[in-house]
C-alpha cells in the first residue's frame, strides 16, 4: 500500500465531490486558466481534452484524489501515452509534451490551492521531441494558392469589381489577390526599430474602417449568377492575402472587427492571446485585397445579419449568413484555394510559418519578426532560420521577399 508523509492510503482518497477529487481539482483549474490567467478559449479547450485523458488514467486505477498520485505514476501515464492503447493511438513526443505541459500545471495548481502538500510532478521530464523546422511553402507555392483566390475573385463577370471580361483593369488599379508575393516589409521591416513595429503609426491606433452599409431591404442586387459567390470569393482573397502578408493566426484574422483596420496607413491591429495587442504593417497587395472586398463583398454578405456586421465591434470578415466567420470556415476556403492551385500542406498557420520564413531569408531582423509575429521570446522566432525556402530573390518590387537594400516602392511604381 502506497503511504506518503501525510498520512495512509485511505487519507488521500476521496469522494467525487472531495474538493482533491481529481475531476474537481480540474474544473477548478481550468476555471483559473480561462478567467483569472485569462488564457484564449481554445488553449482552455486544449487544458480540458488533455487532463481528461489523465483523469480518465487516473480513475482506471483507482486514484480518486489527487494526492495519491507519484511521480512515477505520471512517468507511467507519458509512457502509455507513447505506446498508446486499445482506445488511443500512440503519440508523438511534442504530443507527449505538451500533455505533460497540462499535467504539471495541474499539479502546481493543486499545491498552491492547497489540495495537496507536494508538487509530485517535479521530477517528471517530458520526451525532447527532435528539432525540426517548421513547413512552410515556398514562395512559387504561396504565389500559386493567392493566385487561385485571386482568379476566383475575377471570374463572375456579371459582378464587374472592376475588370472587363478579358480581364483587364483600370489603369493604375491592382486586382484582387494578385500574386504580390510575400510581405513587402523585408526592406522596410529589416531595418527598423522594433518599437516601429509595434506603434503602426504615431499618435494611436488604427483608424476605424467604415464597411459600406449591405443593400437596403427589397433592394435589388446585379443580375448575374450568384452575387454572394463572388463576395464569397473576394473575402477569400482578402483573408489569404491578410493571413500571409501579416503572419496572422487563423484566430486573429476572423476575430478582426473594422475599427482594427487602418488601410490608409496600411495597418492592422491584431489581438493575441492574453490581450496582447501588436500592429503590423499591411503591403499594397493586402491593402487592394481588402478594400475590395469591404467595398464589394462584405456588404453583400453583411446584408441584414446580427448586429456582428454592424457599428461598434462589427467583423471584417462574414460568413454567408451575415455571421462572423469562423475559423473552421476560414480553415475551408484556404484549402480549397490550395486544392485548385495544386499545393499539398497548406494551412493557417503554415501560411504564418512562411511568412516568417521568408522574411528571415529575404534579411529581416530576427527581433522585428519576432514583433510582427508577437511572439514572447525571440528564442521561438528563430526555429524560423532552420527553414530555407526557394527563390526569394529577384521578385516584383511589390511582392517580397525583398532584398533588403530595394527599400519601398517609389510613389507612384
Amino acid at each position: 500500500m502506497m503511504t506518503t508523509a501525510g498520512g495512509d492510503d485511505a487519507g488521500r482518497r476521496g469522494a467525487a465531490g472531495d474538493p482533491a477529487h481529481p475531476g474537481q481539482v480540474i474544473d477548478r483549474y481550468l476555471d483559473h486558466v480561462g478567467r483569472e490567467r485569462g488564457l484564449a478559449r481554445n488553449s482552455v479547450l486544449a487544458y480540458r481534452r488533455d487532463l481528461r485523458r489523465y483523469r480518465e488514467y487516473l480513475a482506471a486505477r483507482n486514484l480518486d484524489a489527487l494526492g495519491a498520485v507519484d511521480a512515477v505514476q505520471i512517468a507511467d501515464f507519458a509512457a502509455a501515452l507513447r505506446t498508446g492503447d486499445a482506445e488511443h493511438p500512440p503519440l508523438a513526443p511534442a504530443s507527449v509534451a505538451r500533455m505533460l505541459v497540462a499535467v504539471r500545471s495541474l499539479h502546481r495548481f493543486a499545491v498552491r490551492e492547497g489540495d495537496v502538500e507536494a508538487d509530485v510532478s517535479l521530477p517528471v521530464r517530458a520526451p525532447l521531441p527532435p528539432r525540426r523546422p517548421p513547413r512552410a511553402l515556398t514562395v512559387e507555392q504561396v504565389a500559386a494558392v493567392l493566385a487561385a483566390a485571386g482568379l476566383a475573385a475575377r471570374q463572375d463577370a456579371a459582378f464587374p469589381i472592376g475588370t472587363s471580361r478579358a480581364g483587364a483593369t483600370p489603369a493604375g488599379e491592382p486586382l484582387a489577390g494578385e500574386p504580390l508575393v510575400g510581405n513587402p516589409l523585408v526592406g522596410e521591416m529589416s531595418a527598423a526599430p522594433a518599437g516601429e513595429a509595434r506603434s503602426g503609426r504615431a499618435g494611436g491606433g488604427p483608424t476605424p474602417v467604415v464597411a459600406p452599409a449591405g443593400p437596403p431591404a427589397g433592394a435589388k442586387v446585379p443580375a448575374g449568377p450568384d452575387p454572394s459567390g463572388l463576395a464569397r470569393r473576394l473575402r477569400t482573397a482578402a483573408l489569404l492575402e491578410l493571413l500571409y502578408g501579416t503572419g496572422a493566426r487563423i484566430s486573429e484574422a476572423v476575430g478582426l472587427d473594422l475599427d482594427d483596420l487602418d488601410l490608409e496607413r496600411s495597418v492592422v491591429r491584431l489581438r493575441a492571446r492574453r490581450g496582447r495587442v501588436r500592429a503590423v504593417p499591411l503591403s499594397h497587395g493586402t491593402v487592394t485585397a481588402l478594400e475590395r472586398y469591404l467595398r464589394r463583398g462584405r456588404p453583400l454578405l453583411a446584408g441584414s445579419g446580427p448586429e456582428v456586421t454592424r457599428g461598434p465591434g462589427a467583423a471584417v470578415f462574414v460568413s454567408r449568413r451575415g455571421t462572423r466567420l469562423s475559423r473552421q470556415s476560414a480553415w475551408s476556403v484556404l484549402r480549397a484555394a490550395a486544392d485548385a492551385a495544386g499545393v499539398d500542406g497548406a494551412s493557417p498557420h503554415v501560411l504564418r510559418h512562411s511568412f516568417a520564413a521568408h522574411l528571415l531569408d529575404g534579411g529581416a531582423d530576427v527581433r522585428v519578426v519576432q514583433e510582427l509575429l508577437g511572439h514572447a521570446s525571440v528564442s521561438t522566432t528563430q526555429i524560423y532560420t532552420l527553414v530555407t525556402p526557394d527563390a526569394t530573390v529577384d521578385l516584383p518590387v511589390d511582392g517580397p521577399p525583398r532584398r533588403p537594400e530595394t527599400g519601398p516602392p517609389a510613389p507612384g511604381a
